[in-house]
């Protein structure tokens, strides 16, 4: 049981720069530069009480972050036959979180050299990571006839990481111990402390599509080859890793009408991670979670099939649409996770192709409008199969989530509107057979009018019902917000009246799944908060 307390001070600045360069029908070429900057501080007072024993921990989040991200897109006509379009993204990044817990209990005793004789432990982690990515792009559509095409793409994708964590011990007296090697416990030896990476990814691909209608069917088969390349440099080691692959998609599609048609997708991707999954040395994620990487990761493959439904008819309002969709993910990125009491230390590990990762999904939605009064119902649902290795035992878990809602809603231009309506929320959990599930009820309603000409007025009501399947957990609350504005017609100024949280609800729930734990979250939420709003536009 963890009871915390979050300070967070968040700072986001942004500048954006658009240039469009247009001489004539046949050519087109677009420039953006998007930087961003940020300050991002976070305090947080933690009690953690586990078998008997209390912990009271101090933790400090710092980081300021920046990124600058160019694109250039192009697009040239070189006659009826022959079309080329490009694209050039750069992305240059600069992150160097701190972090710092003060603890009452030894962290990790036996994986770093702690100094014991302290009244308390301030273990403290310097961590920066610069991206440098590049990728590049051109496609050539050349035109058979009047309902077919060939789309060639060849384009390369190249990104070089640089990675840098140490952890350091503040003793009671101020000086500073920073902490080098500690036992490897794979077989004797020492493992450093110290992250200094070195690591580079780079794809270069060559694709063909060909695109064909034929009566009611559009058919778009094709393959890319890949050509990937994974180097990492630390610590005096080099590894690499080169792998060429054919990775096949289709797309068909299946008019039925003019605003009706069914779509099939398929496709197998590959996947390969960042330098944080290449990193051996050990990184504190927070005051009870280790982490260290793995240089000889693997790709990962991932198979999708698509297929979805759409229908509106503009004569009866009504509008039905719905998709199933399956996803297998072979060879894929997992994390060996030693459960130490509440204490955790994973690295990532390519799971044998013999438990792969399985999502099934489907949703649909329907809504009809009479005269002034519209109808709407959805529903969605996944069931999620995926394999761990906790404490070096393959574990299966699974996860089937149920989302279901119906509602009820006018339109009228000269009298006040409302809606109401009803969400069910349904999460089944099964891990390694702890089973669990959760209910949450959402009767809603909403309110809006506008009223003395000048005057709008707004309201929404949420009410949740959250419970679990053993009735260990059951808690009723509501949420009110109401919004009062004031704007005449033309003018500059707006002014309003706002109120969040009215019946002034203390906290809200929360449930969630990983492959190593289900975990049921209580949030305390902001009390009744009354604001003046004044508004001009310049």
């Amino acid at each position: 049981n963890t009871n915390s307390s979050t300070d967070q001070n968040n700072k986001l600045a942004m500048l954006k720069m658009s240039a469009t360069y247009k001489p004539n029908t046949d050519l087109q070429l677009d420039y953006d530069v998007l930087f961003r900057a940020s300050s991002q501080e976070e305090n947080a007072n933690v009690l953690s009480q586990f078998d008997g024993s209390t912990n009271d921990i101090q933790e400090i989040k710092e980081n300021k972050p920046y990124s600058i991200n160019q694109n250039v897109n192009g697009y040239y006509t070189l006659n009826e036959k022959n079309i080329f379009a490009g694209q050039i993204q750069h992305l240059y990044q600069n992150e160097d979180p701190f972090y710092n817990a003060v603890t009452d209990l030894v962290p990790f005793s036996g994986i770093l050299p702690i100094d014991e004789s302290q009244n308390r432990y301030s273990i403290n982690q310097d961590k920066n990571v610069k991206t440098n990515k590049l990728d590049a792009k051109l496609d050539h559509y050349y035109v058979l006839n009047n309902t077919s095409n060939i789309n060639f793409t060849l384009g390369t994708t190249y990104s070089n990481q640089k990675f840098n964590s140490n952890i350091f011990q503040l003793l009671d007296n101020g000086n500073r111990v920073d902490f080098s090697q500690t036992p490897d416990d794979d077989g004797g030896g020492v493992m450093s402390l110290i992250n200094d990476v070195d690591y580079t990814f780079s794809d270069v691909f060559l694709g063909v599509h060909y695109k064909v209608k034929s009566g009611k069917f559009t058919f778009t088969p094709g393959a890319t080859l890949h050509n990937y390349n994974v180097s990492s440099d630390q610590l005096g080691l080099s590894s690499s890793d080169n792998e060429v692959n054919i990775l096949p998609d289709l797309n068909v599609i299946y008019n039925l009408k003019n605003s009706e048609s069914i779509r099939f997708n398929y496709d197998i991707s590959s996947q390969y991670t960042d330098v944080n999954d290449y990193a051996e040395s050990f990184v504190f994620n927070n005051y009870n979670r280790l982490f260290r990487g793995n240089r000889n990761l693997e790709n990962s493959l991932n198979q999708s099939y698509r297929l979805t439904y759409f229908s509106y008819n503009m004569f009866n309002y009504t509008n039905i649409s719905g998709s199933v969709n399956y996803t297998k993910r072979v060879n894929g990125f997992k994390n060996q996770t030693q459960i130490f009491d509440i204490n955790q230390v994973s690295s990532p590990f390519n799971i044998d192709s013999n438990f792969p990762d399985e999502t099934f999904s489907a949703n649909g939605r329907f809504s009809k409008r009479i005269k002034k009064i519209q109808f709407r119902a959805s529903g969605s649902l996944a069931l999620s199969t995926s394999n761990n290795r906790i404490n070096n035992e393959i574990r299966e878990s699974q996860s089937f989530t149920q989302n279901y809602s119906t509602s009820v809603r006018t339109s009228f231009r000269d009298w006040p509107n409302f809606e109401v309506g009803y969400r069910v929320n349904i999460n089944e959990y099964d891990n390694g057979g702890l089973e669990q599930t959760f209910f949450t009820q959402r009767p809603f309603a909403n309110f809006d009018a506008r009223f003395l000409k000048d005057f709008t007025f707004n309201a929404e009501w949420d009410f949740y019902d959250y419970t679990n399947d053993s009735k260990t957990i059951e808690n009723r609350y509501s949420f009110v917000n109401a919004n009062l504005f004031y704007q005449q017609k033309d003018s500059n100024w707006e002014f309003q009246l706002q109120a969040n949280n009215v019946l002034d609800t203390a906290f809200i729930n929360n449930n969630s799944f990983s492959d190593q734990f289900n975990t049921t979250t209580q949030y305390f939420v902001l009390p009744r908060i009354m604001m003046v709003v004044v508004k001009y536009d310049l």
